[in-house]
């Protein structure tokens, strides 16, 4: 694999995998640029659910890509079919990736909600989508 865009894009394609999409984001926390890499998960999920799946895939990272394709600090933010959606920091992936040069792997697409031709990254939540989430933190 090329890239952790590459890794999440096989990671869609197996089989009876939980998510159906994803996004890979810049954001700030605690004065740091994050990497975050949002998830949609096909179906509702639970919490219990949402940890094993977040652990999994840590172990996948750290398996199947080398120290430079890996984030230097990795959070998850995972929606489902229902008003919830989780967020939580790794802290079993480490690399040497700046968020944004991974976030420079997602390519940016025109948005369809947007008729100013404004571009979104895939998977990000539309304005008025995110506020009505309610965000649970959950400990990987």
């Amino acid at each position: 694999m090329d890239d952790l865009n590459d890794f999440l894009e096989w990671h869609v394609s197996k089989k009876n995998r939980m998510f159906v999409g994803y996004g890979i984001n810049e954001s700030d926390y605690e004065g740091q640029a994050w990497t975050t890499v949002a998830i949609l998960v096909g179906g509702v999920t639970t919490k219990k659910g949402v940890v094993r799946m977040l652990q999994s895939l840590e172990d996948d990272m750290n398996q199947r890509l080398s120290r430079d394709q890996r984030p230097q600090r990795l959070a998850f933010r995972v929606e489902d079919n229902s008003n919830d959606s989780y967020w939580a920091k790794s802290r079993r992936v480490r690399g040497t990736l700046s968020a944004r040069d991974a976030a420079r792997q997602m390519e940016v697409v025109p948005s369809s909600a947007s008729e100013d031709g404004e571009k979104t990254r895939p998977a990000t939540p539309q304005p008025g989508i995110e506020e009505a989430t309610r965000v649970i933190e959950v400990e990987l």
